[in-house]
């Protein structure tokens, strides 16, 4: 199993004093099924967008790139026909596509 090492904090509180005391710690992430896309959690052909919006896409990316995944990140490896499909698709749907990850 292909577990992935999180980098995160977790504060101590201390409650008679109130002190905060920050320890830096890390979290597993699962992978996902192995009928699944490894690097976004969702079924999906191979051809096809990641799911930019998939929960374990979002937290493997940042933990990876330090931001979250935008969907030209999801769309980066389809072909410039998938890609041009996926965009109108998304701008049907009033999705800014565009947008900078936070």
């Amino acid at each position: 199993m292909n577990v992935k090492k999180l980098p995160t904090t977790m504060i101590e509180v201390d409650l008679e004093t109130g002190e905060e005391t920050v320890h830096a710690i890390t979290m597993d992430l699962l992978p996902p099924p192995a009928d699944c896309c490894q690097v976004c959690g969702a079924r999906h052909d191979e051809r096809a967008p990641h799911n930019q919006q998939s929960l374990y896409y979002q937290t493997a990316f940042h933990a990876d790139h330090g931001r979250a995944p935008t969907w030209e990140d999801a769309m980066e490896h389809c072909s410039e026909e998938v890609k041009k499909i996926t965009i109108s698709v998304l701008e049907e749907n009033g999705v800014d596509w565009r947008k900078e990850a936070s």
